[in-house]
């Protein structure tokens, strides 16, 4: 039975590290960001194809690990009070949110898209 269980995790561990090895990006976190971009430039079948053009450049552009820490940053920059230091002080957090920034710009010129919130 041990053994049986054994092979059944070095299975599961193989099978998560070859889908980290192609640098996938979870469906999750493609549809909350192209929903999130879609609301920021009016909705529409339009941005739907802009946004999503944005999100392929970034599958393209950054790592998954490098897309999700700095969007997570940007996000968390956000917040009020003493918590936002933890995203708004360390200059390795601010060069991530800059990276981001500064990718999202270019997939926005790829893309077309124009105007909305740049975050």
């Amino acid at each position: 039975m041990r053994f049986f269980i054994f092979i059944f995790s070095v299975a599961l561990f193989l099978s998560f590290s070859a889908k980290a090895e192609k640098n996938e990006y979870p469906t999750i976190d493609r549809v909350l960001f192209v929903n999130e971009c879609v609301r920021e430039h009016g909705g529409g079948l339009d941005s739907l194809y802009k946004c999503s053009c944005v999100m392929d450049y970034f599958v393209k552009n950054l790592t998954y690990s490098e897309f999700d820490n700095m969007d997570a940053s940007t996000h968390g920059i956000n917040t009020t009070g003493e918590r936002s230091a933890l995203w708004r002080d360390p200059k390795s957090i601010k060069d991530g949110i800059r990276k981001l920034k500064s990718v999202k710009e270019k997939a926005k010129l790829n893309c077309n898209l124009k105007g909305g919130n740049s975050k």
